[in-house]
């Protein structure tokens, strides 16, 4: 995914890089000022409120919008939303997705389409983390989906983290997964 820095904030720009090998239906990357092209969104809480409407009564995938990436004026709106879906069942894993969301103008609202990112365009976690000069490694998901409450420090490199549930761990939220570290052997 790339994004540039614009006066209204970030624009979308290219994210065929995240979609299943590279496939997109509807392309949406900005043309401002084109009739049916995609731009900045000028309202991102009308892209929202579209797709709480247009989610209602999902069952299965409980998806989070995360922001609205741009609109695209039709006969009526169209809008990208970036969302984390989470399957309603146990052990289910995080996905990211684009839900394409058609506003229509007598306000109902519907997803026309579900582009599930295959994560290539997401930065991976890191291996390995430092507080107060000390290496933690990373062991793999934390258990502990549901943490919530302030972090207790900051890492070396800029990582909000908190107590893990043993003794010498710290989890960390990455992309929405808490993930939890070990503190490795001094040698």
């Amino acid at each position: 995914m790339q994004l540039r820095q614009t006066e209204k904030g970030c624009e979308l720009i290219d994210i065929t890089a995240l979609a299943p090998n590279g496939q997109i239906e509807q392309d949406p990357v900005p043309a401002e000022g084109l009739v049916g092209g995609w731009s900045v969104p000028e309202n991102e809480q009308a892209g929202l409120d579209a797709f709480a409407k247009a989610t209602e009564g999902l069952l299965g995938v409980e998806y989070t919008p995360l922001c609205v990436l741009g609109q695209q004026l039709v006969a009526g709106m169209n809008y990208c939303v970036l969302c984390r879906g989470l399957g309603v069942y146990p052990d289910a894993q995080p996905c990211y997705t684009l839900a394409v969301v058609y506003a229509a103008l007598d306000g109902s609202a519907t997803v026309t389409d579900w582009i599930e990112l295959d994560g290539s365009g997401l930065p991976a976690a890191p291996e390995c983390i430092t507080i107060d000069g000390q290496s933690y490694a990373l062991q793999g998901a934390d258990s502990a989906e549901a943490r919530c409450g302030t972090m207790d420090g900051v890492s070396d490199e800029g990582y909000d983290w908190q107590l893990g549930p043993e003794e010498g761990t710290v989890s960390l939220c990455w992309n929405g997964v808490w993930l939890l570290y070990a503190k490795e052997a001094e040698g």
